[in-house]
């Protein structure tokens, strides 16, 4: 029997077949944008068709989504290696619509930089947000111009709180540095909230803001403000001119490759 013809990718936090730790098995907005990406792809490959279910994600209140599936308790997280490790997994299954969810693989990001389609569909189908959401991010004004400068600290800070202190104020350090040859509106943006109580500590130059959001992973929060505050995070990373970045992180990356926005790192 032939695979199926059309194959789904479910958003989801937690997947039966792996267990959640503090520290494994749970995924950002940049692993699920880069699963999404791998499975469009894998599709497209192979003739599928392709969607996206994320109603049973967190993002669901914030966001446009189509329910594909009612009960997601036996929905898999599949693990993927390549783009053809997908195209595999994909062949062997023998429902007549697949189901599956996964984070996808970095290698897939160097073709979506060249697939318009893949790039649109994203942008438009999956991150659509609905008109709450849309008011949301308009009431929080952004500046006309500006770049982004983005530092990662990791989940030691963000999800463990557990900062440490000497690498915060020497990413601080290296922000200010850059702050002080920047000509443009900044935007600062940070997974932690150390780094930020740090840096409101001090005199900032004008053309510096901070942004407001409230850190939170969205494979584990629960709070819906923050969780709104830190897609509102992603949208401005989107309406950015320039991403710096101090280290790779899969959120400011994949705005950068799916919105087409130059990012260098610093």
């Amino acid at each position: 029997m032939e695979c199926g013809t059309r194959v789904d990718m479910i958003w989801l936090r937690k997947a039966h077949n792996l267990k959640q730790t503090a520290v494994d098995n749970f995924w950002g907005l940049g692993d699920m944008l880069r699963g999404t990406a791998t499975l469009y792809l894998a599709c497209e490959d192979m003739g599928l068709e392709f969607r996206v279910d994320l109603t049973h994600h967190v993002l669901a209140p914030c966001l446009e989504s189509e329910r594909l599936c009612e009960d997601v308790s036996e929905v898999p997280f599949k693990i993927l290696d390549s783009l053809a490790h997908a195209r595999r997994y994909i062949a062997e299954q023998k429902d007549a619509i697949i189901r599956f969810s996964t984070n996808g693989n970095n290698n897939v990001w160097d073709r979506v930089r060249q697939s318009a389609d893949c790039k649109e569909f994203i942008r438009n189908t999956v991150l659509r947000y609905n008109a709450q959401t849309l008011a949301y991010f308009q009431s929080r004004a952004l500046p006309s111009e500006y770049v982004v400068y983005h530092v990662r600290c990791g989940d030691q800070d963000l999800v463990l709180h557990n900062a440490n202190m000497t690498d915060v104020q020497h990413k601080k350090a290296r922000f200010l540095a850059f702050a002080a040859q920047c000509q443009d509106q900044i935007v600062f943006m940070t997974d932690s909230a150390f780094l930020k109580d740090s840096l409101r500590l001090g005199s900032l130059p004008p053309h510096v803001r901070i942004s407001d959001s409230r850190p939170a992973h969205l494979g584990l929060g629960s709070d819906d403000d923050a969780i709104k505050s830190s897609l509102f995070d992603f949208y401005t990373l989107s309406k950015a001119k320039h991403i710096y970045a101090q280290s790779m992180s899969g959120f400011s990356f994949s705005a950068s490759v799916l919105y087409d926005i130059p990012l260098s790192m610093v």
